[in-house]
C-alpha cells in the first residue's frame, strides 16, 4: 500500500508541477527565440562548410 501511495503522490506532483525537478531550467525572457536564432546560425555554418568542402573536392557523388 505504501508503495502505491508514493507512486500516486509522485504522479500528482508531476501533474500539478508543485516542485519542478532541479535539472529543469526555466527559459528566460525570449529564451526560445534566442535558441532558434542560435540554431539558425549553426545551420548556416554547417551549410557554408559543406559547400566549401564540396567545391574543394568537385561534384558530389550520388550513391543509390
Amino acid at each position: 500500500m505504501d508503495k502505491h501511495l508514493k507512486r500516486f503522490l509522485v504522479g500528482v506532483r508531476q501533474v500539478l508541477v508543485i516542485s519542478p525537478p532541479v535539472e529543469y531550467q526555466r527559459p528566460g525572457k525570449k529564451g526560445f527565440s534566442r535558441d532558434a536564432e542560435a540554431l539558425r546560425g549553426d545551420a548556416r555554418k554547417v551549410g557554408k562548410n559543406l559547400r566549401k568542402t564540396i567545391n574543394r573536392h568537385g561534384e558530389p557523388v550520388y550513391h543509390r
